[in-house]
């Protein structure tokens, strides 16, 4: 007599297959997948970095600004970084990585679309005037004591917050220019709740502290409404930021490690915190300050 189907002990064990073979090769499929975004979010830095370069290539060897802000406090930026380098892009997508959902999409803010990335622009003494940029790009707005660097006029470039000459910078390879700050992560303490292509307080790492105060913050009274950049200090949250970490959005490998574009135009995928472990004791391996000591036994002198 033949058979005409399979026995549920046959059934069953074919189940069983399936369910094991699931189980090994879903994880596999979704690092995979990880991957490729992990990739193609590289991507878009190197061809961020490749804008930056040409900008300064093209600009007296001067970074462009994280922002120029209009009169008004909290105003539009109309050069902020994003705007001077898309020009050498001609693409927005860029600046949206695969991993965030806000990005290209029209935000509240005026003027602006949502970005997957922010800037180096870490300055100390910013609440007590006398400001100095450690980061890479500045501002030229008095309301934010900015100073007059320009391509045409660069002898100010890095006295104050104005932006980097290229040979203030003496370790292209090992300073941070660019990393990921997706909206969901963006300084919101001023209800912008987005990093804005034309808001610089979401699209550019000011400093970190938020009330709680480290050598290399801003110095005293820190300025709330900034990104928060990743320090072994910072315990404290402020908004949207997590600790050690700051606004930096970590997206990949297990939510646990960003893609960071150095100023020599390569990128690199790291976890935030070893960007900058401690300020106090490893000054030398704060990868955020352009011209910091060679070793960290050298003393650092925040003020200059």
């Amino acid at each position: 007599m033949k058979r005409k189907g399979f026995t549920l002990i046959e059934l069953l064990v074919v189940i069983a297959i399936i369910a094991i073979l699931a189980a090994i090769l879903f994880p596999v499929f979704a690092k995979v997948r990880d991957k490729a975004r992990q990739a193609s979010d590289m991507s878009n830095e190197k061809q961020l970095g490749l804008a930056i370069i040409q900008y300064v290539q093209d600009n007296s060897e001067v970074y462009p600004m994280a922002a120029q802000y209009s009169s008004s406090a909290f105003g539009a930026s109309f050069n902020g970084w994003p705007q001077t380098t898309q020009p050498y892009i001609k693409s927005l997508g860029v600046f949206a990585s695969p991993d965030d959902p806000s990005a290209l999409q029209n935000l509240p803010f005026p003027g602006g679309v949502g970005i997957s990335y922010a800037c180096n622009g870490i300055a100390v003494n910013l609440a007590t005037g006398n400001n100095h940029l450690r980061g890479v790009m500045g501002f030229n707005n008095s309301w934010f004591g900015g100073g007059n660097c320009s391509p045409t006029d660069p002898s100010a470039c890095g006295t104050d917050l104005s932006a980097q000459r290229d040979a203030n910078i003496n370790k292209p390879d090992q300073t941070i220019m660019v990393t990921n700050c997706f909206s969901e992560d963006a300084d919101n303490s001023l209800g912008t709740g987005c990093n804005s292509s034309t808001f610089a307080l979401s699209s550019d790492f000011l400093g970190g502290g938020n009330g709680n105060p480290h050598p290399d913050d801003m110095g005293a009274g820190d300025y709330a409404a900034s990104e928060e950049y990743p320090s072994g200090l910072e315990t404290l949250t402020g908004a949207n930021c997590k600790p050690y970490q700051g606004n930096v959005s970590s997206p990949f490998v297990g939510k646990t490690t960003s893609n960071f574009l150095f100023v020599d135009g390569h990128v690199k995928s790291l976890v935030p915190l070893t960007t900058d472990p401690n300020p106090q004791t490893q000054p030398a391996e704060n990868l955020w300050v352009c011209n910091r000591p060679d070793n960290d036994s050298l003393p650092v002198n925040w003020a200059q």
